[in-house]
């Protein structure tokens, strides 16, 4: 797949089939060139993508980046945030954005995603998804954040990871709310004055920036 290796190594099965039937794509390794170029800013990937693609006469790719935190692997529990690549115009990918999870190592862990996409312009991307592989795990969770997780399901979850959305709950779009998208803060205020959505329903409408 755009020259990338298929990736099954150390991601357990039960996330596996989760995340492929989610995605409808495979997990794959991209190259990691985010020294190569200017346009690499952290927490930037969808416009440092936007940007680069057209300079180079490129396309971006969306997808799920592996959050490689060790401690919560190892409990079972797999986070994705929603992530930009660059197809370059030999038709091979590269991850361009500075990420400190993977400063040492060659490769990102990118889980391909057929249906979804970044939209720079209106200012539009994904929240983040978990999925948790043993019923160890599920409980701790359940107990401390008082949910209904279960085991091999694919959630959305807000960046503390306190709060959780069914699939069908969300559909797991939020606006950014940066300098550049005016009408999303204008938005964001016109519901709040509505009163008709949860400050969680919100939490997952709207994001701070586009990361």
């Amino acid at each position: 797949m755009f020259g990338s290796k298929i990736y099954t190594n150390k991601i357990p099965k039960t996330v596996r089939l989760a995340m492929h039937k989610f995605t409808n794509a495979e997990c794959i390794l991209v190259k990691r060139k985010d020294n190569d170029f200017a346009q690499n800013a952290a927490l930037n990937c969808h416009q440092n993508v936007a940007t680069l693609a057209k300079e180079l006469d490129g396309e971006m790719k969306n997808g799920w980046l592996l959050y490689r935190n060790r401690m919560l692997m190892n409990m079972g529990v797999w986070v994705w945030c929603f992530h930009s690549v660059l197809k370059t115009a030999d038709n091979k990918l590269i991850d361009v954005t500075k990420d400190k999870m993977y400063e040492t190592n060659n490769y990102s862990t990118f889980w391909y995603d057929t249906s979804r996409t970044a939209n720079v312009q209106r200012g539009t991307a994904y929240n983040n998804i978990m999925v948790i592989d043993n019923q160890r795990a599920v409980d701790l969770f359940n107990a401390e954040y008082g949910c209904d997780l279960k085991v091999g399901v694919v959630y959305w979850t807000s960046n503390c990871m306190r709060f959780f959305k069914k699939l069908n709950e969300h559909n797991g779009v939020y606006k950014a709310l940066g300098a550049e998208y005016e009408q999303n803060l204008t938005e964001l205020k016109q519901e709040q004055a509505y009163g008709t959505k949860s400050n969680i329903d919100l939490l997952f409408d709207y994001n701070l920036s586009m990361h």
